[in-house]
């Protein structure tokens, strides 16, 4: 990366869903390890807007990316949300995703330093969790590293070219 290629990490804004959607695209079409392909996420501009604005300044999700400081080119995000069930709202669900031309230059580490920071400092969650593809070495060895453990297997969580591959459950619990 060099010096014009600056990144810098913000919380995302309801007018950054059409560039999330476009981001959720192209880093679908670049890696087999999300749970969605080239055609990314499946969300309306508005209603993306919509849950971006609900999670702003909430104390059970965030939106976090990394962007290129001089073009605010989405080059990474991570993203913990949550659902409001009585008996599961204390879990935020973490998703974690780095465009190919980036990978291996410390950015996901980056945004999960920033996702436990928030969950440790500033969240009402007690439990982070989320699901890995047992393929995905890197990922695995980050959230090892990163204070994540496994917690068990799971069967057939996803289907590339129309092949069953297995994934990891692993948490992070609050200190």
């Amino acid at each position: 990366m060099t010096e014009s290629q600056a990144i810098v990490f913000r919380e995302a804004g309801p007018n950054d869903a059409s560039r999330l959607l476009q981001f959720s695209r192209q880093i679908g079409e670049e890696s087999d390890n999300l749970s969605y392909g080239s055609e990314g996420l499946p969300y309306s501009p508005a209603f993306l807007s919509q849950v971006i604005t609900d999670s702003s300044d909430s104390r059970y999700q965030l939106w976090l990316l990394a962007c290129l400081e001089e073009t605010d080119e989405i080059v990474g995000q991570v993203v913990i949300g949550h659902i409001n069930e009585s008996r599961i709202a204390h879990i935020g669900e973490l998703g974690l995703a780095v465009s190919a031309e980036y990978w291996g230059q410390g950015i996901g580490q980056a945004l999960l330093e920033e996702a436990i920071y928030w969950f440790e400092t500033y969240s009402a969650l007690e439990r982070l969790e989320l699901r890995v593809l047992s393929i995905n070495e890197a990922a695995k060895h980050l959230y090892l590293k990163m204070g994540f453990e496994i917690e068990g297997q799971l069967k057939k969580i996803s289907r590339i070219n129309d092949r069953f591959v297995d994934g990891v459950l692993m948490s992070y619990i609050r200190k």
